[in-house]
Parts: C-alpha cells; structure tokens; sequence
C-alpha cells in the first residue's frame, strides 16, 4: 500500500506531554508508509500527536458510519466536520 506521502520524523514533531487519564493503551502494528500518511493527515490538520491524528481519523470514521446509518431527511447526516 504506497500512498504516496513523503517520510518524516515523527519522533522530533510528536514532542508533547502525555495526560494520564481512565484511556485504554490499543497496540497496532502498521505498514510504515501507513504511519507515513497518518502522520501527514494528521501534521496538515493540526493534530499535536500521532495519538491524536488516530483519534480524529477515527472520529471522522465513525461519525461518517453513523451520518450514513441516519434517514436521509437528517441534515446534519450529509456533512462531517474534520
């Protein structure tokens, strides 16, 4: 899977404080030019963190499923804010 995305240090940019809280750790093993292009959606949109990049794609994922589960006459189902 080459999604075209160029390769950064991650390391150097994902520098910030960690926040303990009631969160569950998820491990998964990835393609590294899947954890490329994660970690450019996530540096063009803002995301502080590789953690936080997931966690919006995520979102977004999940927003969009439910949006598309919704009757049609929904308007807030055709739109999904990033």
């Amino acid at each position: 899977m080459n999604h075209n995305v160029q390769p950064l240090n991650a390391r150097r940019i994902y520098r910030g404080a960690r926040k303990s809280s009631d969160l569950v750790r998820v491990v998964v093993l990835l393609p590294p030019d899947v954890v490329r292009a994660i970690d450019n959606w996530g540096l063009a949109r803002g995301a502080s963190t590789r953690t936080a990049a997931l966690k919006r794609i995520i979102d977004v994922a999940l927003q969009t499923e439910k949006a598309s589960d919704q009757p049609a006459s929904n308007s807030d189902a055709s739109t999904t804010t990033v």
